[in-house]
């Protein structure tokens, strides 16, 4: 029997006799609601066979099925005092029967069969092609969860077609599309079906099943069925009139207005409708096709028709304006005309590539489960064999769902029949939250759930807006920026639990330009005449970005260990470590000058990269691996390994072997006086044998266990980093099972694989962040808004709050498709602005209203990651930009605020509670990692301790820069630390003139040398790293250049020991070419020394 709770209590919702539909804040434990409804059917009796949560990754259905087995697993071994709290707390009964009830539910759990089911949507739509009867065609196919392989198939398919039939109708409407549109344009349109088939095919069946019932209902849509524009505006007798009206009432006025009259005369006068459009167009409208300035003027007033000619102008420029949107709508008509008939074409093809690896996508599983639950037939079928067993349903994330989604879930209910008991549902989720529009999710259909559910099933509706997450500081911003915002319809204020938790918010002032840097830089000195010709325009360093980056980091290394934050999992105080920061970007753009400015500051950081496996160290040193281990004669890769931490060999070695120029893999083979390269050359040797017969997989794990790997990386690399290293490595081992489930056992193609997965986004629509940071690895985490998802943090810095949100635009699809409704009522193809029409107008309208709604959405999504404090920055934009961006907003918010308080700068603070206690630091306020054990290894280098810099090496140091940018043509170095603008100009000034001067121009000027380089790296006869400031080959001899700014006596016999040895190195590699070496003084001065 259930525990029946009051309406007004918000345990409602986990009372399992009530289908509900919540909608929950941010923080307001989603989660630990839906957990706790499973927890309480289970204790009602309910098997966990008839329990069907869906929810929208895969990361959030492990987190809900982890959560369930770890509380099961505490309420099977914890006290009866501990058990009965966590029953009270969920509205359940205290008694000694829930109790004991409570501590089987494990056990009930893990030997069901069937089993509770905790899936995605896409997960449970392959469940449902997994009953499908074998008349569907669907038995044996595998999901393709990356397809740019299968779509680049499929568009080599759709040339060929083309070809064979070169005057048929894809053939021309390919030839126009790659006129119109280039190359690019062609394969983007033709492609915009794919990742929009299940709208496509419900749109064609609306339209009559065809692809010519879809052109006809567009035909009809654009008005492409009617009279030429330009014929019916040229035979338009009502503007005709008006415009010799016009024409007539000008005449009198003045000179500019009389012109005007005889120009609309003279088109008057025109013959052909295409003519005069144009005229009237040139004289009426802008380039633009924006109305040009009229004003009537004294000249109309004086004879009583100021008035008159000013409606007559509006009535032709409006009849004008719409004849133009008719012409761009039969425009658009014609563009989607051939490029639907290539998106068939191309979806046909991509089709039968499908078909013949035996895979499906992901539109594949959304379309193939609608139409099996559409079909009177098909659909009990499948609701017999699999889902009718199910009488709960609960959906998480509900407002990530997509119009298919939501149609396959109601088929799926409807199938249910009358007699039947009907499941009880829960929905939990918050359109707030909706940030997956680029995956078709539709907040509104959260909206129309609420309703229908309320009308089927009696749904409750619970609304909570009370976080158990943020400081009062934080929601205040949250309350003061969003209940102001437009496109915020309906934000109810929030409150929190966290009624006495300090914090803070601050928004710092925007970074623009270092105008000091910039004047003093751009301008030169007023002796000194730039020779436009050989001399480049001295351009400022934009430094925005970086300088942000550097208050950003400088702020949260002096937090680390001494900003008192509370526990999240325990509420005590206690000292902040880099684990408890967040750093949110709303994209990737710029991302490389934030991670550079944290390695630089020496803070330990989990990046957002894209391809960030694949681009580590310790993957890079694996991927040499399989490639050594594919091609034995590829020596890079070889060396690569070699100086890996697996074998851990030095530059001597290396040279040592090579030293006889054979191959590298046959020297070590043969270097049996050497315990290390027998040691790799035995391990190399067992690897090749097994990488013939072997899987990449179990190949992987026979070096990881023979190769000792973790335990050599463990003992190679920082203590800091290596959890993440161990990560890293444990991540790629187990890709070689995830890259198409393992589809790809050759060492080659797994290779190839690999390639592709670079440049390639991963394609699962359902699938977030899988693997979030664990905070106790103590490094700050760099993610996108989108990774950030569902994560939160003590202290949060969004930077970047002034970039602007990325726009629709190229080739895509235009859909409108209202919930609830089982069709779309639009599908057309979009490609420029100037293509748009103006029958399309209100549904792309629409779209950029869901666009601002989705921005304001990531920003709610941004700010509300934060427990205690929250900083936001960025960068003003170099030209202009709009006002109204998420650092404005969150400025005026944090000033309005209660307590909050705006800075001179433009900035803005709040803060609630004694957020100024601090705590000693720490010796160290990050975890040790633990080491395995493992044989002690030699140690590879040494590690010197870092010297201050004098102010002649510091002057040295920069006009090194300078003469290497200025020889290789780069840009203009940063401004090194220790110089103001003024000094860094001064040394640009003496790196130009050194350059140019006569007797140096022939070493810098590429006209007076046949070859030239800077910072060239080698290795010395003696094994250790040279590295030349520059080389330059004339006729007559090689130049080895080195830059000194010092004085002529104490280095002096250094410099020429450390020429000598360049020489020879050179000499070595250029025999028989004479050599000279010289030092490159900072006066002019050319020192030859060898």
């Amino acid at each position: 029997m259930s525990t029946h709770i009051p309406a007004h209590d918000p345990l409602r919702a986990l009372d399992p006799a009530c289908s509900v539909v919540v909608e929950a804040c941010a923080g307001s434990g989603k989660t630990w609601t839906l957990v706790s409804r499973l927890i309480r059917l289970l204790l009602d009796g309910v098997p966990p066979g008839q329990i069907l949560a869906i929810t929208y990754t895969r990361k959030a259905a492990r987190e809900i099925e982890e959560r369930l087995l770890h509380w099961l697993g505490e309420l099977a071994v914890a006290d009866d005092a501990w058990v009965g709290e966590f029953l009270a707390l969920r509205g359940a009964a205290r008694s000694d029967a829930q109790i004991a009830r409570a501590r089987g539910l494990l056990e009930t759990v893990i030997r069901a069969r069937p089993g509770l089911t905790i899936n995605t949507f896409h997960g449970w739509f392959s469940s449902l092609l997994g009953a499908a009867p074998l008349s569907a065609g669907l038995g044996g196919m595998q999901l393709a969860e990356r397809t740019a392989r299968l779509r680049d198939q499929a568009w080599g398919g759709l040339m060929r077609r083309a070809g064979r039939d070169e005057d048929g109708e894809l053939a021309q409407s390919l030839r126009w599309l790659l006129n119109q549109t280039g190359l690019g344009g062609t394969r983007a349109l033709a492609s915009a079906l794919i990742d929009r088939r299940a709208e496509w095919e419900a749109w064609q069946a609306a339209c009559g099943g065809d692809l010519d019932a879809v052109l006809a209902h567009l035909a009809q849509c654009f008005g492409a069925d009617g009279a030429d524009p330009l014929a019916t505006l040229f035979e338009d007798a009502a503007l005709r009139a008006a415009l010799a009206e016009f024409a007539r009432l000008l005449g009198q006025g003045t000179d500019a207005q009389q012109r005007r009259a005889v120009t609309l005369e003279k088109a008057l006068g025109l013959a052909d409708a295409a003519g005069f459009h144009a005229a009237l167009r040139a004289e009426l409208l802008t380039k633009a096709g924006l109305p040009t300035a009229f004003k009537p003027g004294r000249a109309m007033e004086k004879i009583g028709a100021a008035e008159r000619t000013q409606q007559l102008f509006d009535a032709c420029v409006e009849r004008l304006l719409c004849c133009a949107g008719e012409v761009e709508d039969r425009a658009a008509y014609v563009l989607n005309s051939h490029a639907l008939r290539a998106a068939v074409a191309m979806l046909d093809a991509y089709d039968q590539v499908k078909r013949a690896a035996g895979t499906l996508d992901f539109g594949d599983l959304e379309w193939h489960a609608a139409r099996l639950l559409a079909d009177p037939q098909t659909g009990p079928f499948v609701q017999a064999r699999l889902d009718a067993r199910y009488t709960h349903l609960l959906l998480d994330e509900f407002q990530d769902t997509n119009p298919l989604q939501w149609q396959v879930l109601m088929h799926w209910l409807d199938a249910y029949a009358p007699d039947q008991v009907q499941p009880r549902v829960f929905v939990v989720g918050d359109p707030k939250q909706s940030i997956y529009r680029f995956r078709r999710a539709d907040p509104r259909i959260f909206a129309h759930a609420r309703t229908a559910f309320a009308e089927r099933f009696g749904a409750l509706d619970l609304r909570r807006n009370e976080t158990r997450r943020s400081s009062p500081a934080v929601v205040s911003v949250v309350n003061a920026l969003f209940g102001a915002h437009p496109v915020f319809e309906g934000f109810a204020p929030h409150t929190t639990a966290q009624h006495g938790l300090p914090g803070a918010v601050t928004v710092l002032p925007p970074f623009g330009h270092d105008s000091e840097a910039a004047s003093d830089s751009a301008a030169p000195a007023e002796a000194e005449v730039r020779d436009p010709l050989g001399t480049p325009r001295p351009a400022a360093e934009d430094s925005r970005r970086r300088r942000e980056a550097d208050a950003m980091c400088a702020r949260l290394k002096a937090m680390a260990g001494r900003q008192t934050v509370r526990d999240p999992h325990t509420g005590q105080p206690r000292a902040a470590h880099y684990g408890d920061m967040m750093i949110l970007l709303r994209r990737r753009t710029g991302l490389a000058v934030y991670e550079a400015a944290l390695r630089a500051h020496g803070i330990p950081y989990f990046g957002a990269s894209r391809g960030r496996l694949l681009d580590t160290l310790e993957a890079s040193d694996l991927q040499a691996l399989l490639r050594f281990l594919s091609a034995p004669a590829d020596a890079l890769s070889l060396a690569h390994v070699l100086r890996s931490p697996l074998f851990a060999f030095s530059d001597t070695q290396l040279l040592r072997l090579t030293g006889d120029g054979g191959s590298l893999w046959g020297a070590l083979r043969h270097a049996s006086d050497d315990a290390a390269c027998t040691r790799a050359a035995a391990l190399l040797s067992g690897w090749l044998a097994a990488s013939v017969r072997l899987p990449v997989h179990d190949l992987l794990d026979r070096v990881f266990h023979q190769g000792e790997l973790l335990a050599r990386y463990a003992a190679t690399v920082d203590a800091m980093a290596w959890p993440g290293v161990r990560a890293n490595l444990e991540a790629f081992i187990e890709l070689a099972l995830r890259v198409d489930s393992g589809r790809y056992p050759s060492l080659p193609r797994f290779l190839d694989e690999l390639s592709r997965l670079r440049d390639e986004d991963d394609e699962a629509p359902d699938e977030g962040l899988i693997q979030g940071e664990d905070p106790a690895r103590g490094r700050v985490r760099v993610l996108t808004v989108h990774a950030a998802k569902g994560l939160e943090a003590p202290i949060v810095w969004l930077a970047d709050a002034i970039a602007r949100p990325r726009a629709d635009s190229g080739p895509r699809v235009l859909l409108a498709w209202p919930p609830g409704d089982p069709a779309p009522t639009h599908l057309s193809l979009l490609h420029r602005k100037d293509s748009l029409g103006s029958v399309r107008q209100p549904f792309i309208e629409a779209e950029a209203r869901a666009a601002a709604r989705e921005d304001a959405n990531l920003l709610y999504v941004a700010v509300t990651r934060a427990r205690q404090f929250l900083f936001a920055s960025g960068v003003s934009p170099s030209r202009g930009g709009d006002a109204d961006n998420w650092l404005s907003r969150l400025a005026e918010a944090t000033a309005t605020g209660e307590g909050g308080m705006r800075d001179e700068q433009g900035g803005a603070h709040l803060a609630f509670g004694d957020v100024d206690e601090a705590c000693e630091a720490p010796a160290s306020s990050l975890p040790a990692a633990p080491v395995p054990d493992m044989p002690a290894l030699p140690p590879i280098g040494e590690r010197r301790p870092a010297l201050a810099l004098t102010d002649e090496q510091r002057w040295g140091t920069g006009l090194h820069a300078w003469l290497e940018a200025l020889a290789s043509g780069e840009p203009p170095p940063a401004r090194a630390t220790g110089f103001d603008a003024a000094r860094w100009a001064e040394l640009e000034r003496t790196a130009r003139g050194l350059v140019a001067s006569p007797a140096l121009r022939r070493f810098f000027d590429p006209a007076e040398h046949l070859w030239a380089a800077c910072e060239i790296e080698f290795v010395l006869p003696d094994g250790s790293l040279g590295r030349i400031d520059r080389l330059v080959e004339f006729d007559d001899a090689l130049w080895v250049l080195d830059y000194k700014s010092g004085g002529d006596g104490v280095h002096a016999q250094a410099y020429v020991d450390q020429l000598t040895r360049y020489a020879d190195a050179v000499t070595a590699i250029r025999p028989g070419k004479p050599l000279r070496a010289a030092l490159l003084r900072a006066d002019g001065r050319v020192d030859i020394l060898i």
